[in-house]
């Protein structure tokens, strides 16, 4: 009797277990796209404190306050640290922050800031994955 009661359960446990790794892993999933959009909010938060730097860029200004763009800059060092661990990819960089990267790596002023490599791993890091990204788009389709 005790036999066919541990035989029982060593039937329906085996499915269960699978049951929740299964569960456990979906909930792992959702977490990490839950951890990808805050992620992503959070950086929108932080590129927003920085409009009027933005705007300027935009103009073209010259008179941009060099800490201020050095904080703006940083901004993307972190873009280019979320791409590097995967928490984004080169679409979503190029959807979201293209325009104002790309003009924002256009400007002496910030190229300057940033002339240390070692200092900006990350930025660098975005720059050059995007660079690539943007490179492959422009490139015509075999035939």
């Amino acid at each position: 009797m005790l036999s066919e009661v541990a035989n029982f359960f060593q039937i329906v446990g085996f499915p269960l277990a699978i049951l929740a790794l299964f569960l456990g892993w979906q909930q792992l999933q959702n977490a990490a796209r839950t951890s990808k959009v805050q992620m992503l909010l959070a950086l929108d938060a932080r590129l927003a404190d920085f409009e009027d730097v933005r705007a300027k860029i935009n103009a073209n200004a010259q008179d941009i306050d060099s800490v201020r763009l050095r904080r703006y800059i940083a901004v993307f060092e972190r873009v280019g640290l979320a791409l590097k661990d995967k928490q984004i990819t080169l679409q979503q960089v190029d959807r979201y922050y293209g325009d104002r990267f790309v003009r924002l790596t256009k400007r002496q002023d910030a190229l300057s800031i940033v002339r240390n490599r070692d200092g900006w791993k990350d930025f660098y890091y975005l720059r050059e994955a995007y660079d690539g990204y943007k490179m492959k788009l422009a490139e015509p389709p075999l035939k």
